[in-house]
């Protein structure tokens, strides 16, 4: 099984970057996500932007389930704009889409930088908390 660095990971999703740009304004390839599985294999995705385009994760969690994989260990995502490149965690959609994936993805580590992490689970705050109102809000 292979045992990457939070560094290790980064650098490797910056260098899959591959910027395109459609119709001179939509991006594809500004955000990279490699993901490592309890198997030690490393799967990568390239956001497509646009109305309905997909985030980074799911390009990497496509990859992944088609290889009969499910349970991520460990995931980073890293974006370039104006020339900086930044790490960033899952946004909301992605984070409730990995945990669609496996239940047990609550416990993925999460890179936010090279020396910290954080799980999937506390960035889900509140997650299946819900809070039913009395009847009289019914319409």
């Amino acid at each position: 099984m292979q045992h990457l660095s939070n560094e290790e990971l980064i650098k490797k999703a910056i260098s899959n970057i591959k910027i395109k740009i459609i119709n001179d304004e939509r991006k594809i390839g500004d955000a990279s996500c490699v993901l490592i599985t309890d198997k030690g294999n490393l799967y990568i995705g390239l956001n497509i932007a646009g109305h309905v385009g997909i985030c980074s994760e799911q390009a990497a969690c496509g990859a992944m389930v088609t290889a009969g994989e499910y349970n991520i260990l460990k995931i980073v995502t890293v974006r370039k704009e104006n020339n900086e490149i930044s790490v960033i965690p899952p946004c909301g959609r992605c984070r409730e889409f990995l945990t669609k994936i496996n239940e047990e993805n609550m416990e993925t580590e999460v890179i936010l930088n090279i020396s910290s992490s954080i799980k999937l689970k506390d960035l889900l705050t509140h997650h299946k908390e819900y809070n039913i109102l009395p009847q009289e809000y019914l319409p």
